[in-house]
């Protein structure tokens, strides 16, 4: 099964859309498994992962600190 992760880089005091750089990589293997450039001046992204899997999220933007997040797909949630 897929998993749809969506998100929207935001600069926290103006809520503008920023350029960035998101990675997903799988943390077992320490494959990057997809990546992005947010450079559509709305700062989204989306992606497709298979389920049952820890992933780590990484976003990068020129002048900010970078951000992480873990992303464990391995719960399953009811619907």
């Amino acid at each position: 099964a897929l998993v749809k992760v969506t998100g929207k880089v935001l600069d926290k005091i103006t809520l503008h859309p920023l350029a960035s750089r998101v990675e997903v990589a799988n943390l077992a293997t320490g494959e990057t498994v997809a990546q992005i450039e947010t450079l559509n001046g709305q700062g989204t992204w989306q992606f497709m992962l298979a389920a049952g899997k820890n992933y780590g999220l990484n976003i990068q933007s020129e002048g900010y600190l970078f951000y992480s997040e873990n992303l464990d797909l391995t719960k399953r949630v009811a619907a």
